[in-house]
């Protein structure tokens, strides 16, 4: 017997923005206040993607990175009120900046993915 799962069950969301509101809320219920700074909830989104990535090279993480971040933004745009969306375009960006300048420090793919996965983790 198989189980049918109802479309409205399932949660179309990208997976980002599923990461940045979890990080956005997370520990909100017992004051107003997210649980984390919007930039680094915007970082450890962005990891969250490098972590997923089936990406092979640079340039097509750099794509799905920068995917990631224009989708957090035109979020924040349309469903974050009282946020700066200032704070969140800085730590996409500054993630960005690192994705690229880590890479100059280990020319291997794989090796530049871990070593952004690694010290993203240790940043945030």
């Amino acid at each position: 017997m198989q189980t049918v799962i109802e479309d409205e069950d399932i949660d179309t969301t990208p997976m980002v923005l599923q990461d940045l509101r979890n990080f956005l809320s997370a520990g909100s219920v017992l004051d107003d206040k997210a649980a984390m700074a919007m930039p680094v909830a915007a970082i450890k989104a962005l990891l969250g993607v490098v972590q997923r990535s089936t990406a092979h090279t640079m340039m097509g993480l750099q794509d799905e990175l920068k995917s990631a971040s224009d989708q957090m933004m035109e979020y924040a745009n349309t469903n974050i009120q009282n946020r700066s969306h200032i704070a969140l375009a800085s730590g996409c960006e500054l993630f960005l900046k690192y994705v690229t300048r880590a890479f100059l420090e280990s020319p291997s793919f794989e090796d530049c993915r871990q070593l952004v996965l690694q010290r993203g983790e240790r940043f945030a």
